[in-house]
C-alpha cells in the first residue's frame, strides 16, 4: 500500500495514450462540397474566409491523439483557470484539444493536429497536470 509521501509521479506517468492516424480517412472524398452563401458582401466575404480558413486548418490535423489520464479530477488543472492553459496549449501546438467536462474515469482529453504537434500537446498537458498536482499538495 503506498502511503502519501510516496513517489507522487508514480499516479500522473499512468495515463494512457493513443494515436489514431487520419489522414487516409480524409482522402475518400476530395469532391468539392456546394456553399450557398448569403448576406451582405462584406459578411458573405467574412463567411469565406472564415470557412476556408477552417478548411485549411482541419487539412493540416492529420492524427488524433486520445489521453487518458488515471483521476479524471486532474482534467481541471488542463483546462486552468478560466481555460487559460488549455487555451496557451491551443495557442502553441496549433492543436484542436477537446477535454471531458464530466469527470467520469476513462474519458478521453482528444488532441487533434499533426504527430508532432500530438506529441507537444501530450508532455504540455502531463506537465500542467504535475504543475498543478505539485502546487496543491502545497
Amino acid at each position: 500500500m503506498p502511503l502519501i509521501t510516496d513517489e507522487p509521479s508514480a499516479a500522473t506517468d499512468a495515463h494512457s495514450w493513443k494515436v489514431v492516424d487520419t489522414s487516409a480517412a480524409g482522402d475518400a472524398d476530395n469532391s468539392p462540397f456546394p456553399w450557398v452563401l448569403t448576406g451582405s458582401p462584406e459578411n458573405v466575404a467574412k463567411a469565406r474566409a472564415a470557412i476556408e480558413k477552417a478548411i485549411a486548418s482541419a487539412s493540416q490535423q492529420s492524427a488524433t491523439g486520445y489521453l487518458i489520464l488515471p483521476d479524471p479530477k486532474t482534467y481541471r488543472f488542463v483546462v486552468g483557470q478560466g481555460g487559460s492553459q488549455i487555451n496557451a496549449i491551443r495557442k502553441k501546438t496549433g492543436c484542436r484539444i477537446n477535454v471531458p467536462k464530466n469527470q467520469a474515469q476513462g474519458e478521453a482529453i482528444e488532441i487533434r493536429g499533426n504527430a508532432a504537434s500530438l506529441e507537444e500537446a501530450r508532455d504540455m498537458i502531463l506537465e500542467a497536470v504535475q504543475n498543478g498536482l505539485n502546487g496543491s499538495a502545497r
